[in-house]
This record gives structure tokens, C-alpha cells and sequence, in this order.
């Protein structure tokens, strides 16, 4: 079988270091997060679960296909899913401590919300405290395997190119679609974000000369992430806010004005989201170039 050339042998260098180097830092900020869950700390857990996960998505093709790492890849989405709550707790606790002054009916709020936090913060921990990283290991190196094989081979690079082209061409066919619906289904601004950090995340898994986008789009990629997360947390509150009152443990009257400051946050995030997305199309060439390619 025909094997790569020097300069694909050099990428393939780089993709298995990248590689090891993602898992590494992924064990090392879980150990971090183990030993102290600090609102840095969880962050950075999250960012780097992401990161794995975006390489074991994108390497995928060349190594096994996606079954080869759905073991993986099921893991670490539920213990990124565990952490979730209380990363928006967090989020929210800094808001209302930025507001707590102007609007001080919220005040009660912060009490709530504090408590919410410690008991998130518990949970999560002893959650982390179960988090082993033995049997996701065993699959790491399985998948690590198999990644060696399919980069000896000399489609890989192709085949790499074409599958980060397709999860670009779905994310910015899904910012489309929220944006032109001027971001009002909040779960689809959600999948999108992720979509988009998928994006972001598997870009730094390949060498550039497989990125079909050149890093000005990819920066634009980030900022649009950026974006969508602020409008997301914004979300999250406001949701928050509506079950409080629902459950009677919040004063509609309590909650209007703070809402309303929340909602024309929101939309004032959308107008200037929605004339950054307007300033130029993000990663446009790769879409131009997609009905050159096979598949």
C-alpha cells in the first residue's frame, strides 16, 4: 500500500503529538479539578473535555470511524454535561454580583444563588472525586492505535481535509439559520455554539495545510463563539429566573426589572453579534470550494 510523502509525514507527526499533548493537558486539569473545583479550574476542565473531544471527532475518519471512539467520546460528554450546572450557576452568581447594587430587590436572589453554587460545587466535586481516567486511558491509546494506522495511509490527509470541511460547512449552515432567525430558538443557539467550538477546537488538531480556512476565518470562528456563549449565559439566567417565580420562590415583582435588564442585554448582544456576522461571512472560501471536492 502506497504510504505518504515526506511532508504528510511530518503532519502526521504533528496530529499524533497533538494528540498526546490534548490528553495530557486533559488529565492534568482534571487532576486540578480534583483537588481543588475553583471556578478556573472547572473552566479550563471544560475547555480542555472539549478540546479531546473535538480531536477524537475530527481524527475519527482515518481512525476506525466514528463507532472506534464513541465509547470515548460518550464519557467525556457526560462529565462535561455533569459540570455544566454548576459553570452556569457560576456565571450567574458574577452577574447578580455586579448588579446586586443597582438593583438591590435582586439582593435575596444572591442568597439563593449562593447556595445553589455550594451545593452544585459539592455535587460536582464528588462527582470528580468517582472521575478516574483508567478505562478512558484504555481507550485513548486503542483510538491512538488506530489513528498510527490510518495516518499511514496515503489518502489521509484528504480525507482529513474533507471531514473538518464538512463540520465547518454544518456549523456555519446552522450560524446561518440562527442568525437569520435573529437568535431567538435558544436551544439552537446552543447546538450551534457547540457546533462552532467544534470548529475552533479541531482546527488546532490539524496542521495547517489540512485546514481548508485560513486563521483570519478561524479567528472569526472564535469571536462568533464568544458571542453565542454571552447570549447563551443570558439565557441560562433568564430561564432561571422564570422557574424561580414559577415555583413561588421569587416575587414577580422582584424579577420584572432585573429581567428586563437581562432581555435588553440580550438583545443588544444580538444587534452587535448580528453586525459582526454582517461585517464579512466567516470562512466563506471553504464553502466555495466545497463542490469541488468529492463527497
Amino acid at each position: 500500500m502506497k504510504r505518504v510523502t515526506q511532508t504528510s509525514e511530518r503532519d502526521r507527526r504533528e496530529i499524533s503529538s497533538v494528540l498526546k499533548a490534548v490528553w495530557a493537558r486533559y488529565r492534568r486539569q482534571l487532576a486540578r479539578g480534583q483537588r481543588s473545583l475553583t471556578e478556573e479550574a472547572l473552566h479550563d476542565l471544560r475547555v480542555q473535555t472539549r478540546r479531546l473531544l473535538a480531536c477524537l471527532e475530527i481524527l475519527s475518519p482515518i481512525a476506525g470511524g466514528l463507532a472506534e471512539s464513541a465509547s470515548a467520546r460518550k464519557t467525556l460528554r457526560k462529565r462535561l454535561t455533569a459540570l455544566g450546572p454548576l459553570r452556569d450557576a457560576q456565571v450567574q452568581l458574577r452577574d447578580f454580583d455586579r448588579l446586586r447594587e443597582a438593583q438591590p430587590e435582586i439582593s435575596p436572589l444572591h442568597h439563593d444563588l449562593s447556595r445553589r453554587v455550594l451545593r452544585l460545587g459539592r455535587a460536582a466535586a464528588a462527582k470528580l472525586d468517582r472521575t478516574g481516567t483508567r478505562k478512558l486511558g484504555r481507550r485513548m491509546a486503542r483510538f491512538s492505535r488506530r489513528l498510527t494506522e490510518g495516518l499511514g495511509l496515503a489518502s489521509a490527509p484528504q480525507v482529513l481535509r474533507i471531514a473538518f470541511l464538512t463540520t465547518t460547512k454544518k456549523a456555519l449552515a446552522g450560524l446561518s439559520r440562527v442568525a437569520r432567525a435573529d437568535f431567538r430558538d435558544h436551544r439552537a443557539v446552543h447546538a450551534e455554539r457547540v457546533s462552532l467550538k467544534q470548529v475552533r477546537f479541531g482546527a488546532e488538531c490539524l496542521p495547517a495545510a489540512l485546514r481548508p480556512i485560513p486563521a483570519s476565518d478561524l479567528k472569526r470562528v472564535r469571536k462568533g463563539v464568544a458571542w453565542m456563549g454571552r447570549i447563551h449565559d443570558l439565557d441560562v439566567h433568564l430561564a432561571r429566573m422564570k422557574k424561580l417565580v414559577a415555583k413561588n420562590r421569587l416575587p414577580a415583582s422582584a424579577a420584572n426589572s432585573y429581567c428586563t435588564e437581562l432581555t435588553r442585554r440580550r438583545a443588544a448582544l444580538i444587534r452587535q453579534c448580528l453586525a459582526f456576522l454582517r461585517r464579512r461571512r466567516p470562512a466563506v472560501n471553504p464553502l466555495a470550494r466545497a463542490s469541488s471536492l468529492p463527497g
